[in-house]
């Protein structure tokens, strides 16, 4: 017999093998996400913590009560949190609270963001869903604002595609039977996500993300970070502990649920941002909360950025670092000199002229449009001041150019006009 007839066309057709992992995937996802007859004990504590308020679930927070004035007392009795992020909400912002729970946060938020802004709230457990939601209309009549610019939605806080009630919707009326349902669903969620991408200003969340299994907390690092506009924020309140947390107290549901076993180990908390691509990461506050098995526990609030993703383009730019440090080295390993100007690409200068950094330096003004795209190379050794002494840049700058950014430092028209610091 010939090779040729051999091989023979298959009696069915071959599926793609993308596809089948992506819909696998999708698959497993939804089996997480869907609601169990037993609920997990942190739904059921939570659950029931709406009726019967429980002051031991975290650790208390002093409000300004004027940012209070407009909630109903209801929703101020079920608050669980450790810190508040709500100040760092801005008028206009889209702001997209985690764990919203009774809605307190997403409220005062409101408040702050006004007319032209708008509040999302994503929690998972029912009972807290509903009492948010009933409270809206008082709260937006007592805002006196003509229009609601808060909602609450249902979903995992470590998965913001899936609206678990458009899930729950299309399973009314569909069967997962195979995978071709799938891709319908896939379609379905795609078209109605819990949170778009690159939506949101700002993320905040209390004492939430300890709640997250460890092996999700990456996954929702990396959900805030696509649903983040470039330039957004984060303001993330939790608890951290001073060393790892033994196996033995993360099985106990008392001590999970009660914030104490899913915790971050304090120095791999900011570390975990940088690896989901934020920048700019601070611990802004702090302070000790208890000592449970030998553990120290300690509510912080931190804040990182999105938008320092792109290529290096050379624009002629220079960042002199004002202190009080001598030295410092950036997560992108640029090293400042105090007092000395570095070069820089285009997308540094501009980041370094934006929250968190334009207190500390000062940034020269481009000299070419970085639309010509001429690479610049971001490497510790290529980023250092040029051994010749020149302040500015010891690239393949013209004479004129070198004379025009040189008496640009020397005049301080740096830190004159667009683009200056």
């Amino acid at each position: 017999m010939s090779a040729s007839k051999k091989i023979r066309p298959p009696l069915i057709p071959l599926q793609d093998p993308e596809r089948i992992r992506r819909l696998n995937r999708l698959y497993e996802e939804i089996r997480e996400l869907r609601p169990r007859a037993d609920r997990d004990a942190e739904q059921e504590r939570y659950g029931d913590a709406v009726s019967v308020p429980e002051a031991a679930l975290c650790c208390a927070v002093e409000y300004d009560r004027s940012q209070l004035a407009h909630i109903p007392q209801r929703i101020l009795e079920v608050d669980y949190g450790c810190g508040d992020p709500t100040g760092y909400a801005e008028e206009g912002m889209t702001v997209l609270d985690l764990g919203s729970g009774s809605g307190k946060h997403a409220f005062m938020i409101a408040k702050t963001v006004g007319q032209d802004g708008m509040v999302i709230g994503v929690d998972k457990t029912p009972e807290m869903l509903s009492l948010a939601r009933g409270a809206i209309d008082e709260v937006m009549g007592t805002l006196g604002l003509r229009a609601s610019n808060v909602e609450f939605r249902r979903g995992h806080i470590e998965n913001l595609h899936v609206d678990l009630d458009v899930l729950d919707g299309w399973l009314e009326h569909e069967e997962l039977s195979g995978y071709d349902a799938l891709e319908r669903l896939e379609t379905h969620l795609g078209e109605q996500p819990l949170v778009p991408d690159a939506s949101v200003d700002l993320v905040v969340s209390n004492c939430v993300l300890n709640l997250v299994a460890d092996g999700r907390k990456r996954q929702l690092l990396s959900e805030l970070f696509r649903v983040l506009k470039r330039d957004g924020s984060v303001a993330i309140s939790d608890i951290v502990s001073d060393r790892d947390v033994p196996e033995d107290m993360k099985d106990d549901p008392e001590l999970w649920t009660g914030c104490i076993s899913g915790v971050f180990r304090r120095d791999r908390f900011i570390d975990a941002f940088a690896q989901a691509g934020f920048h700019g990461m601070a611990e802004v506050s702090s302070r000790f909360w208890k000592r449970v098995g030998g553990i120290n526990f300690f509510s912080v609030t931190v804040r990182a950025w999105k938008g320092k993703q792109g290529a290096c383009y050379e624009t002629y730019r220079a960042a002199m670092y004002k202190g009080p440090f001598s030295r410092i080295v950036d997560d992108d390993h640029h090293v400042f000199d105090r007092g000395v100007f570095t070069p820089v690409c285009e997308k540094t200068a501009e980041l370094l002229q934006k929250d968190p950094y334009a207190e500390h330096f000062h940034v020269t003004p481009r000299l070419e449009d970085p639309a010509g795209r001429i690479p610049f190379d971001c490497s510790p050794t290529a980023s250092a001041p040029a051994a010749n002494g020149d302040r500015a840049h010891g690239r393949d700058l013209s004479p004129d150019q070198r004379d025009l950014l040189n008496g640009l430092i020397d005049q301080g028209a740096c830190c004159e006009g667009e683009g200056g610091c």
